[in-house]
């Protein structure tokens, strides 16, 4: 990935109200595409942050292979 110009991004910061579901969404998908499955994604985001993706769309979207 880069970030401004040629610049490599060593970090991306994603930020909601509660940090709960949209950003476990948002870790997820990048997860994904990094290469892990949907159930690995999903296990790991709960374990890292109890309570999140609570929103079952949501889950479905990372758990949709």
């Amino acid at each position: 990935a880069r970030g401004h110009g040629d610049m490599p991004v060593e970090r991306v910061y994603s930020i909601c109200t509660h940090g709960m579901n949209r950003s476990g969404l948002m870790a997820g998908l990048v997860l994904r595409e990094l290469g892990m499955d949907g159930a690995s994604v999903v296990e790991r985001i709960l374990e890292r942050r109890p309570g999140a993706l609570s929103n079952v769309s949501f889950r479905r979207i990372l758990l949709d292979e």
